[in-house]
Formats: C-alpha cells, structure tokens, sequence
C-alpha cells in the first residue's frame, strides 16, 4: 500500500512539474495530458489496492465468526 501512495505522490509530482512546463511554453498539451492520464491510472491503481485490501479483511473477519465481523464491519456503516 505504501509504494501505490508513493507512486500516487510522484504521479502528482510529475503532473505538476508538467503543468509549470506547459504554462511556460515549455511542454505540449499533449505532454501535459498524458501526464494528467497517469496521474488518474496510478489514483485508480490505489484505489483498486484499497478495495482489494478491505475484501481481504473482511474475509478474515467473516472467518473469525460473524460477531467479529459485526464488531469491524457494521459499526462503520452505522
């Protein structure tokens, strides 16, 4: 999880550092937008490892009995 937030962090980086280039005349709108595309895949990437992460415990929740499931699952949604 910490290399995909690192990985989101340089992604940002990297769209910033290109957008100055692009206001400077520096980059191409087309530089700029597969920058910003990146950007978006590497946040679904992390996105993606959340979710698988949050599957995962709750399966180890449900197989640790339905009361702890309840005691780490329900009083979230609730």
């Amino acid at each position: 999880m910490h290399s995909a937030q690192m990985e989101v962090k340089a992604s940002k980086e990297y769209a910033n550092l290109t957008r100055g280039r692009f206001d400077n005349k520096l980059a191409s709108a087309d530089e700029l937008s597969r920058a910003i595309s990146d950007l978006s895949s590497t946040k679904a990437k992390e996105a993606i490892l959340q979710s698988d992460l949050f599957t995962q415990k709750a399966t180890l929740w449900l197989l640790g009995g339905l009361k702890v499931y309840e005691e780490k699952v329900l009083t979230k949604i609730r």
